[in-house]
């Protein structure tokens, strides 16, 4: 009769810590932070939006920097569509299409 359990050869363990490790260390290598600075944002907010090249992406950035241009957010606004959009990025939410959705939404 085999044993239930067998020892487990040392190179299969020192692989797992190891994948274990580098997965634990780059767990925020996607977490997106955004300047809390008006300009600096929308310059940034607009990479991360189009990157993907999406059209819908585009559209929905080229609207939102529309609005901003325009004046449509006050500045108190905008301090709240900044914290909220790091809020998304601190969480690694991919542009689409929590960010779109986000962006659509305001």
């Amino acid at each position: 009769m085999q044993p239930v359990y067998s020892h487990p050869d040392p190179r299969t363990f020192i692989s797992l810590l190891i994948a274990l490790l580098f997965f634990l260390s780059s767990g925020n290598i996607f977490a997106q932070k955004f300047p809390e600075t008006t300009n600096e944002f929308v310059d940034k907010l607009g990479e991360f939006m189009t990157l993907s090249k999406r059209p819908d992406m585009e559209e929905s950035f080229a609207v939102f920097r529309k609005m901003h241009k325009a004046g449509g957010f006050p500045e108190w606004e905008m301090k709240h569509i900044i914290t909220v959009a790091n809020l998304l990025g601190n969480q690694s939410l991919p542009a689409f299409p929590y960010f779109k959705n986000y962006l659509n939404a305001v």
